[in-house]
């Protein structure tokens, strides 16, 4: 597995053949595939729960391997652990956002645009464009109606923090 606080010396790609190498051949081949696939996926910010719940499922533990290790690699996180009934365990995470970019990004709910919020704040138009690619970079969010969506799905603020901004 890769450690989030320390970067490999050598790429994922070299420390997935050097642990394929220990594989006999046709376990070898599903291995780089599904690395290569969970690569991909991470790359995307897509999840391959279904391919890896699949790879569980049929005892194909070459695969599971793969996935872990081709997902990691990007992303810095492990496929989800599972529950007794095979769902993924939700485990509280840390917010990702700092307090400024969810009011960045409550303001953006609310139709103002970056000049607007930074008049509103008393801050400059760089610093709130900042805030706001702090806010997508974060959330993975191409668009700052896809970060708003994103965060409100994460549970970083609520529709309520949104109502209770637009009155005050």
């Amino acid at each position: 597995m890769y450690d989030i606080e320390r970067r490999p010396k050598v790429s994922p790609d070299t420390v997935a053949r050097q642990r394929a190498a220990k594989l006999d051949p046709l376990d070898r081949e599903r291995f780089m595939q599904a690395f290569w696939f969970g690569q991909k996926y991470a790359e995307q910010g897509r999840d391959p729960y279904p391919q890896y719940r699949h790879a569980l499922d049929t005892d194909d533990s070459a695969t599971v391997a793969g996935l872990i290790e081709g997902t990691t690699s990007v992303s810095r996180r492990v496929t989800p652990q599972l529950t007794e009934d095979g769902a993924p365990v939700r485990v509280p995470r840390k917010h990702k956002l700092g307090e400024h970019e969810i009011t960045v990004l409550i303001d953006a709910a609310l139709g103002l645009t970056a000049q607007q919020c930074a008049d509103k704040h008393g801050a400059s138009l760089n610093t709130v464009l900042h805030r706001l690619r702090v806010a997508r970079q974060r959330m993975r969010a191409t668009s700052n109606t896809q970060a708003v969506t994103l965060a409100l799905l994460a549970g970083e603020f609520t529709l309520a923090d949104i109502r209770e901004r637009k009155h005050s």
